[in-house]
């Protein structure tokens, strides 16, 4: 209830704390204002999603909606930026993508979405042997030569598991030219760690902390966290649709997916 004094200037430098619509902020009249305010030390972003591109269909205009574009700008006049979101994906992988660049992707991640999108779509293949091993591993090689690193208790357990040999050849596989031989060679359960490893070194597991109910609960054990976790048991039920119901549904799908 007090009204902040206007003695001129940019109203985005005077507070050093704010608190701001994200409808305000992305508005044509308000952005040379914020764009022209002094570097921040944190921006925070709730729903960030929202940030998102306008075509889906085609990957290659990578129009961004105004949220977007301004947070693109406002990347570099920034020391920190938290984005805060339970949907980071709502139509296609790419949402992903382009949440992950605000936050600085380098190398082969960073240069366009479609090694980003290719790398995993491979590691999603149904089956070991159609995973296009050496396009993978150069990913990973990249992820670890931009600012990763080996998970330490990955590597910890790798080695108790596979012992030092495999676990050695597992490491020597990220410097391979051609892994085809070397992949061969390794155990069905060095395969599975092969899998596990490159799963788990890329930016989308560096960039992204996932909070999960049973992180809440170990909060609340703790005494970090004093408010209930819902306990929920979901259970499938098969509902057959009438056939009006399955028109609809189809013709709701065809314009969603088209339109």
């Amino acid at each position: 209830d007090r009204e902040l004094p206007a003695h001129g200037g940019n109203p985005w430098d005077r507070p050093p704390l704010l608190i701001a619509s994200s409808q305000l902020a992305k508005r044509k009249d308000r952005q040379p204002d914020l764009l022209a305010a002094q570097p921040w030390d944190l921006i925070l972003v709730d729903e960030a999603h929202h940030a998102r591109r306008k075509d889906f269909l085609q990957l290659e205009r990578n129009r961004p909606n105004r949220l977007l574009e301004l947070l693109r700008q406002l990347k570099p006049k920034t020391k920190s930026l938290l984005l805060l979101t339970a949907t980071p994906m709502q139509i296609h992988p790419v949402e992903v993508w382009d949440l992950l660049a605000l936050l600085g992707l380098g190398g082969k991640w960073g240069a366009g979405e479609e090694n980003f999108l290719r790398f995993f779509g491979e590691v999603r293949k149904p089956t070991f042997s159609e995973i296009d091993w050496e396009f993978v591993l150069k990913m990973v090689r990249d992820e670890l030569a931009t600012g990763g690193r080996i998970d330490p208790m990955f590597a910890s357990e790798a080695q108790r598991q596979l012992g030092p040999v495999e676990w050695h050849q597992l490491q020597e596989l990220l410097s391979a030219t051609d892994p085809t031989g070397q992949i061969k060679a390794l155990s069905e359960r060095g395969r599975a760690f092969l899998v596990e490893m490159v799963r788990r070194h890329t930016p989308l597991r560096r960039l992204a902390q996932r909070n999960t109910r049973s992180l809440l609960r170990k909060y609340q054990e703790r005494g970090i966290l004093k408010e209930t976790v819902p306990t929920r048991e979901p259970k499938s039920v098969w509902i057959p649709f009438r056939d009006e119901e399955r028109d609809l549904y189809n013709r709701i799908e065809e314009y969603i997916s088209d339109f």
